[in-house]
């Protein structure tokens, strides 16, 4: 998962020595505004010189941050120093003036470099760095989940029709699902009620397929074939009962991103 991050602080920086001017003037240190914004898609570093006056953007994609020891020559004995290598091999030097500032932009360039993919791409349409850090990880990994399967993602996707998932893959969606749409709302909220309803009204469902099972074996029906009727009923109640609460858990996500966007 790329973590989004919006970070504003003041660093020393060692200049680039790019053009005439700068491979005349070597790698002269200043002291910029520096802002990283690491979203989903996109990575970028700028440095600003005063207030607003732009003087260097850069793109993170492909590039790695190591710490840089107190005192070490590269930074010309400065403390809580950053280096971060580029895709094209080139490395930024820079300085932090405390220590909690390098430990916060290390953090969000760990993250930077990587590769968005389509489960980052649809985190950004849907906007969930808006949320909740503990909404946004439990939404994502849901996203995630849903993104490793083939198709599942597509508007197309409808996994009540026969064989487009196995009872197994049903089970393990129903099972995430559970865990994490409590995570959205508190216990005493209204859709708190409502989901406690809708689950033991499912429970019940799921009871009564395992009573009719015992009593067909009981007349000495053939056992495959009632195993095979009752992982079918099973089947059916269960997708309408996950897709329903997919339904809600999606219109919850959309809630709260109106809610902080």
């Amino acid at each position: 998962m790329r973590e989004c991050h919006r970070i504003v602080v003041i660093v020393d920086k060692r200049g680039r020595g790019r053009g005439f001017v700068g491979w005349m003037s070597g790698h002269p240190w200043a002291e910029r505004r520096l802002e990283l914004d690491i979203t989903y898609t996109s990575s970028h570093l700028s440095y600003f010189k005063g207030d607003n006056e732009l003087r260097d953007r850069i793109c993170l994609m492909g590039s790695t941050p190591v710490p840089v020891q107190d005192g070490n020559s590269v930074v010309d004995g400065r403390k809580n120093g950053v280096q971060i290598t580029l895709a094209n091999g080139e490395k930024l030097l820079l300085a932090c003036h405390i220590a909690s500032d390098q430990k916060r932009v290390l953090k969000a360039l760990m993250s930077a470099g990587n590769a968005p993919n389509h489960v980052d791409n649809l985190a950004e349409r849907l906007h969930l760095n808006v949320l909740m850090k503990d909404h946004e990880r439990a939404v994502y990994d849901y996203i995630a989940f849903k993104g490793d399967k083939d198709g599942w993602l597509a508007e197309s996707f409808d996994p009540s029709k026969k064989g487009v998932i196995t009872l197994a893959q049903l089970n393990e969606w129903e099972a995430l699902v559970e865990v994490v749409f409590p995570k959205l709302y508190t216990k005493n909220s209204d859709a708190a009620m409502m989901e406690e309803h809708q689950k033991m009204e499912f429970d019940r469902k799921m009871e009564m397929h395992k009573i009719e099972r015992e009593h067909a074996l009981k007349s000495r029906a053939d056992e495959a074939l009632v195993k095979s009727r009752e992982d079918e009923a099973v089947f059916q109640d269960k997708v309408v009962y996950v897709m329903e609460k997919e339904k809600r858990l999606l219109e919850q996500i959309q809630e709260l991103v109106s809610r902080y966007n």
